[in-house]
């Protein structure tokens, strides 16, 4: 008999707590919160970029470089509007190609853009008239091409020559950007700027 109690009395518990979960525990909780409206902001799907997506350990790296048309352009007309004698010119970015398993190239990641610049002169000696044209250059590449709107996060080499009527050159070794930007906020020029570049 006491055996048939403990049984009835272990079947209501069972009733009971089943009552209550089914309830949510409302009556000891309280009433629920009023949730109000539930807004939801739906953002903008974002399309991962090229860089996003690559898996740089599958690349099989070499050094190369890209001619940069554009900047090429640019250059030349800025160079023109100074009347500077340019006879060669050519703005190209310098980096890496990144080979796939198939040895094919999947993307350019540059490094830093240079410059290549041909001047034209009448006597490679005078050294105050190359260090002029050298400096008007200068300030025109500082300006027009910083290192943060151009390809690459490092400051490019910039390389002169001056070449005479008789075919005859001197070529510079090559500058970083950031030594041209220092020579042209002390306006150097003339054959100061000749010793510095190191011909």
């Amino acid at each position: 008999m006491n055996g048939h109690r403990r049984w009835q009395t272990i079947v209501g518990m069972a009733a009971v707590v089943a009552l209550l979960m089914a309830c949510n525990w409302t009556w000891l909780a309280g009433p629920a919160p009023d949730q109000g409206t539930v807004k939801l902001t739906v953002l903008p799907a974002v399309s991962p970029s090229p860089d996003d997506t690559l898996d740089y350990s599958a690349c099989s790296w070499q050094w190369a470089q890209e001619v940069l048309p554009d900047e090429t352009t640019q250059l030349a007309d800025s160079l023109s509007a100074a009347n500077l004698p340019v006879n060669d010119l050519t703005v190209f970015a310098y980096g890496e190609d990144c080979f796939n398993a198939e040895g094919n190239v999947v993307r350019f990641a540059a490094m830093e853009t240079d410059f290549l610049l041909t001047l034209a002169v009448d006597d490679l000696d005078d050294s105050e008239t190359l260090g002029d044209l050298a400096a008007d250059a200068l300030v025109i590449i500082v300006r027009d091409f910083p290192v943060s709107d151009t390809p690459g996060p490092m400051p490019g080499q910039i390389t002169l020559s001056f070449e005479a009527r008789d075919g005859s050159t001197a070529v510079t070794p090559p500058i970083k950007q950031n030594i041209a930007a220092d020579w042209v906020a002390q306006d150097l020029r003339g054959s100061a700027l000749i010793r510095a570049l190191g011909l």
